[in-house]
Order: C-alpha cells, then structure tokens, then sequence
C-alpha cells in the first residue's frame, strides 16, 4: 500500500514539474521571440535551462530514476527562499506553492499553482525581503526521505565480491 502512495506522489511531482517546466519554458521563448527589447536577459538566460531542467527532472522521476530525485531534490531546494536583494526579485516555482513573507509588502501571490522565474530589479522592491515556500520545504522534505529509502533498499555489491 506505501509503495502505491510513494508512486502516487512522486508521479503527481513529475507531472507538475513537466507541465509547469514547460509552459514556463514556452512563456519565456515567447517573450524573446516576440518582445526582445522587453525583455530581461538575465531571466531568459537563466530561466530557460533551468525550466529544461526541471522537465528533465520530472521526466526521469516519472520513470522512478534516482537522478530524478535528486534533481528535483535541487529545484525544490531552488524554490523553497524567494528573495529580494539590493531591490532585485529572485524566485522560482514549478507547480503549487504557498509562500510566507516576512517583513516586507506582498510582491507576488502568496499561493496558487504557476510556473515562474522571476530576476528582476525595481527600485520600488523593497531593499532585502525573503519568503518561505512551504510546499517546496514540505517536498524537499519528502524528496530527501525517498533518496534516503531508495539508498538503503539498493543493494550493491562491493568491488572485491565482484570478481
């Protein structure tokens, strides 16, 4: 029965990180395709292979790859601060997030399922903020404890029984 509800949760992570990957990843090839001169380089540069990686990462975990983990593992991580430094946003989310803030005026939702990379610089930003995702830090959690399971159910020969 936990084998059933593991599969269930990781297959639901794959399929958020692919849809969200990619209709980021088509959003953001859309808007320098279209509107070069409005849009910011460093997001483009940066956000398209990170939403690659993040199809990449659901795509694998979708087939029960242990890299798929591990990647998602790191892009969970990714989401799990958003922060605004020196007036300048830096967040990302693949799929659902809830996102607590602290000490500053709400600059993005606070909740919903988006895909979004966000490195912009406005001096209306307030100078330094962060938020928590605590959907990102509760699968985080879970990525971690899966990587731990799969660890520890491998079993691999050591070098000397091989020959």
């Amino acid at each position: 029965m936990t084998r059933h509800i593991y599969r269930f949760l990781d297959r639901t992570l794959a399929v958020m990180e692919v849809v969200f990957g990619a209709g980021t990843l088509f959003g953001l090839c859309i808007g320098v395709i279209a509107g070069p001169e409005q849009t910011r380089p460093l997001e483009w540069i940066l956000g398209i292979p990170v939403m690659l990686l993040t199809i990449v990462a659901g795509v694998l975990l979708w087939r029960g790859k242990r890299a798929g983990f591990a990647l998602s593992l790191g892009l969970q991580l990714f989401q799990i601060l958003p922060v605004i430094i020196a007036h300048t946003a830096v967040r990302y989310v693949a799929g659902f997030h809830w996102t607590l803030r602290f000490g500053a005026p709400r600059i993005w939702k606070p909740w919903g399922l988006e895909g979004t990379f966000i490195v912009l610089h406005d001096p209306a930003f307030p100078q330094t903020t962060f938020g928590l995702n605590v959907v990102a830090l509760a699968i985080a959690i879970y990525l971690v404890k899966r990587l731990h399971d799969i660890s520890q159910n491998s079993t691999v020969m050591p070098a000397q029984q091989l020959s």
